[in-house]
């Protein structure tokens, strides 16, 4: 195999490697709006059921369940957030003077190619791997805007159903 042909190959490689993180970071949306909308069924199933037989504790369980769907879209989102982070690698070198240096030279250089999950880049690049670590760690996923709003929202309705129940059954008079 001759230069230019490496150049080829390691060129359509990053392109499929392109595709397949697009693909995926599509594929770990879809997934979190599902467990999204899993997360709101089941949540006001226990709802209605914990009102309609006047119990808190099943109320309660409301809680639980939002606590673990929100725990499974943060796992997934941390997953994602890897591949957004090395689709943004190969997006700052295709932006990048390096970019028509590769091809009149018709060589990547040090770029790296096939490097899903960044172990190449974070040996390389120190900053980027701190960054790296912060972006795709379980709690900066947990407290993301697109994950957390929609199961605080549900816990904080949770937390009032509870509460007015309670009162409800406290408060109760003599049958």
């Amino acid at each position: 195999m001759n230069e230019s042909d490496a150049f080829d190959f390691q060129r359509q490689l990053l392109q499929k490697e392109m595709e397949t993180i697009q693909s995926k970071i599509s594929a770990y949306d879809d997934l979190s709006f599902k467990i999204k909308g899993w997360a709101v069924t089941l949540w006001s199933g226990v709802i209605v059921v914990g009102v309609e037989k006047g119990k808190p504790s099943i109320v309660g369980i409301s809680i639980v369940v939002v606590l673990a769907f929100w725990l499974l879209d943060t796992y997934f989102k941390s997953y994602q957030r890897r591949l957004m982070a090395r689709m943004g690698i190969i997006e700052d070198f295709l932006n990048s003077q390096e970019l028509t240096q590769a091809f009149a030279e018709r060589s990547f250089g040090s770029f790296p190619i096939h490097d899903p999950i960044c172990r190449l880049s974070r040996r390389e690049n120190k900053a980027f791997a701190a960054r790296y670590a912060k972006k795709t760690a379980f709690w900066t996923c947990f407290r993301l805007p697109n994950v957390a709003l929609i199961y605080l929202a549900l816990s904080i309705t949770a937390f009032v159903f509870l509460l007015r129940l309670m009162s409800l059954t406290l408060f109760r008079g003599p049958d």
